[in-house]
Order: C-alpha cells, then sequence, then structure tokens
C-alpha cells in the first residue's frame, strides 16, 4: 500500500521530530532515519502523518532539479505509488497545475489530487517550491476519491557539484479506519521506494 502525497492540513518550514503540536494536533515521531522521518497524530476521526524526506541528488544543478519537478511525469517516476501525473494548465514559469492519480490497493478506492506548484524562492543555491490543493474551475468527472487539502514544499540546495533535496509535507491518507501500525509501516515502504528511486536516476538525461 502506497499513498505518499495524500497531503493535508499545513507544512512547516522548518521540522524537528521531538513530539510537536501542528494546529493544536499532537504529533509523535514513529520512525527516523537520516532520510526519512515520519510521524502521527491522531485527531478525532482523522490519521495524520507527518513525513520529511532527504535525497543527495549527483552532479546536477538547482535549475535542473526545477525543471525535473515542473515536467510532472517525472513525479511517477520518482514516487512509486503515481499511477499518473498530467498537467492541468500553466499560469506561468514559476506556477502550474497538475493532476496526480494515486494508487491504492484493492479493495480501496484510487485517490485523486490536483495541486498547483508555485515556485516562491530561487537564487543560485537554493530553491523552494510550495505545493497546494487547488480544484478551482474544476468538476470532478472521474471515480477518484478526491483529496480536499494539499500542502507540502519542495526545498533543494546546492552543495558544490550536488543537490541536496527535500520534500517536507504533512498529509492524511484518509486510511483512518485501518490500524496505525500498517499505515506506517506502508507509508515507510513508500519513502524508502522514492529514496532508492532518487539515487538511481539521472537527472540530466
Amino acid at each position: 500500500m502506497r499513498f505518499l502525497f495524500l497531503l493535508y492540513i499545513s507544512l512547516l518550514s522548518t521540522t524537528t521530530f521531538a513530539n510537536q503540536v501542528v494546529d493544536g494536533k499532537l504529533f509523535k515521531p514513529v520512525y527516523t532515519t537520516d532520510q526519512i522521518k515520519i510521524s502521527v497524530s491522531e485527531a478525532d476521526d482523522e490519521q495524520l502523518l507527518q513525513a520529511h524526506y532527504t535525497v543527495t541528488l549527483k552532479g546536477t544543478s538547482i535549475e535542473t532539479v526545477k525543471q525535473r519537478i515542473f515536467d510532472v511525469k517525472d513525479l511517477a517516476i520518482w514516487f512509486d505509488e503515481i499511477s499518473s501525473a498530467t498537467l492541468v494548465d500553466k499560469q506561468s514559469n514559476a506556477e502550474q497545475r497538475a493532476k496526480l492519480v494515486i494508487s491504492m490497493p484493492f479493495p480501496l478506492t484510487d485517490r485523486v489530487v490536483t495541486m498547483t506548484q508555485h515556485l516562491v524562492e530561487q537564487d543560485k543555491s537554493s530553491l523552494r517550491i510550495k505545493l497546494t490543493a487547488n480544484y478551482k474551475g474544476l468538476e470532478q468527472h472521474d471515480s477518484y476519491v478526491r483529496i480536499p487539502t494539499f500542502n507540502g514544499e519542495w526545498h533543494a540546495q546546492q552543495i558544490g557539484s550536488d543537490v541536496k533535496l527535500d520534500y517536507r509535507a504533512i498529509y492524511n491518507p484518509l486510511l483512518a479506519s485501518l490500524p496505525q501500525a500498517l499505515v506506517v509501516n506502508n507509508i515507510k515502504s513508500s519513502a524508502k521506494a522514492y529514496i532508492n528511486n532518487m539515487a538511481s536516476i539521472d537527472l540530466n538525461k
């Protein structure tokens, strides 16, 4: 089961992984490595997860990373759980909307999110791209479960000839009926797959 990219509530611009209170909800760390940090909050009937993934991309540049993030079809290569990634519309070179379909195991219904990618900061050594759900002007005609809110961020930093890329998010996998241990284990599996995918990809091709 993989359901990374189902983001919810708000994103921390700086993230530490001791117990945290975010929007009145307590998050407790459940899994931590040098590259993956996951914490969980259970509030009312929701099961919320906070995630932070870090990879180092060898022999590339900030500009190349930005271009690959905005080339939305790459997201389906980076994240195993994304079965389809398509461009909805483009407002400028710094802002566009993408539709992501997230595969779920039977008998669960696949999820979908339409998000705005917005480049909010870039210089020679770093960039920051915000991710926000945006369904304005779109009707729901498919059979997927729509993710109502989505907030996340890419942050990239040039370090010599390499780029350190961070993906941070708080999200709701819409699986509150499942045991927390099962949800966390599958999030860990998704995160590890992302780390492995990014380690094997040459962004310059």
